[in-house]
């Protein structure tokens, strides 16, 4: 046991040594890295704006509207091809005016017994024409003298004249082939400036042919009459008789005239014409229309497009009559018409206001009679 404890104190002593020896060992001391020295670095800048300089400023030069192109000759109203110069349509037919007769009333005549002579103030024109079928010669083409109608100076459309002639341009022909004929219209004495439309419908736009020498007038903008637009738009204030309107088409329409029991009046026009109906009786109603609108714009009048009521508050149809100079028209700008419609009322009927009311979404406007 002794000899326990005595090695129990040698194991002891032995480690004390052993840690004073490692007490003693020095230990490095680790110096503080030093980084390497560089130059500092300046932080980077932008570059100064250049000055501005006192460049003068060249102003954006306007652009110039480019001038419209005309319309070849013979396809605008304003450039026909001249008197014996052809023109040819979408039909690939080819129409040609080679003169004119004014004052053609003796030739009219020779040709049917039957024809009456042209109204007053008017006077028949027979036009030589040609047509030339430019078509494949295993089709053929028609010509009709409805295809063709005359306009001038008064800016009336003038459809042909229903009478008989010698040698009318009309007929079927293959492609080749070549008609020679007449066309012959009714036209006011003052007419100038004669030209032929050839309008043959779907199967072409139309061309237009000038009759003689033409100098078309640059055509100002056409003022309506002085509070036209504002009269006659509601039945209880018609427009006063003579005072015109103005429709939404652009028509200024002006009652000249009026006259009732008109029976034998319209009876000389055309024996045909029926008497009116008991307790009813005729009236003749004169009246101007004058289109306001585009260069190249139409418009039409239409006798159908006219009825008549009064007091009684009814609304009285035009009848089936044949009018002479009845008011029927397709009419330029600054065209001017004046026509006569047959209407029918009651005897005793008072307050007659004329309307029209051409439909078509138009408002309708009411015209004095009386």
């Amino acid at each position: 046991m002794r000899n326990r404890k005595l090695m129990l104190g040698l194991v002891l002593a032995f480690m004390v040594l052993a840690m004073l020896a490692c007490g003693e060992t020095a230990t490095p001391t680790k110096e503080a890295a030093v980084a390497p020295t560089q130059p500092p670095v300046e932080e980077a800048t932008e570059p100064p704006e250049p000055k501005a300089t006192d460049t003068p400023t060249v102003p954006t030069p306007t652009p110039i509207p480019p001038t419209p192109t005309a319309a070849p000759p013979g396809l605008a109203y304003g450039n026909p091809v001249p008197l014996g110069q052809g023109v040819v349509a979408d039909n690939d037919i080819e129409v040609m005016a080679l003169g004119v007769t004014r004052d053609a009333w003796p030739k009219v005549q020779q040709a049917n017994m039957f024809n009456d002579p042209p109204e007053e103030g008017h006077q028949y024109v027979l036009i030589q024409a040609r047509a030339s079928n430019l078509g494949s010669p295993d089709e053929t083409k028609k010509v009709e003298k409805f295809h063709f109608r005359v306009t001038g100076s008064r800016g009336v459309i003038y459809e042909p004249a229903w009478v008989v002639i010698d040698n009318p341009l009309e007929g079927e022909f293959f492609g080749g082939g070549v008609l020679d004929g007449e066309l012959c219209f009714e036209i006011a004495l003052d007419e100038t400036n004669l030209v032929l439309i050839y309008d043959p419908g779907l199967e072409s736009s139309a061309r237009w042919l000038a009759l003689e020498e033409i100098a078309f007038p640059i055509v100002a903008p056409i003022e309506p009459a002085q509070g036209a637009e504002d009269r006659g738009r509601e039945k209880g204030e018609p427009a006063g008789f003579g005072t015109a309107i103005l429709s939404d088409e652009g028509l200024e329409i002006t009652v000249l005239g009026t006259e009732r029991n008109a029976w034998q009046q319209i009876y000389a026009m055309n024996e045909f014409n029926d008497k009116p109906a008991a307790g009813m009786e005729y009236i003749l109603v004169e009246v101007q229309v004058r289109y306001i609108g585009g260069r190249e714009q139409t418009a039409t009048v239409d006798p159908l497009a006219f009825r008549v009521v009064g007091e009684k508050g009814v609304i009285y149809e035009r009848p089936w009559l044949v009018i002479d100079n009845e008011l029927r028209a397709e009419l330029f700008q600054g065209g001017t018409f004046i026509g006569l419609l047959g209407l029918e009322v009651t005897q005793d009927e008072g307050g007659l206001i004329l309307i029209y009311d051409p439909g078509l979404g138009s408002t309708a406007r009411y015209l004095s009679l009386d």
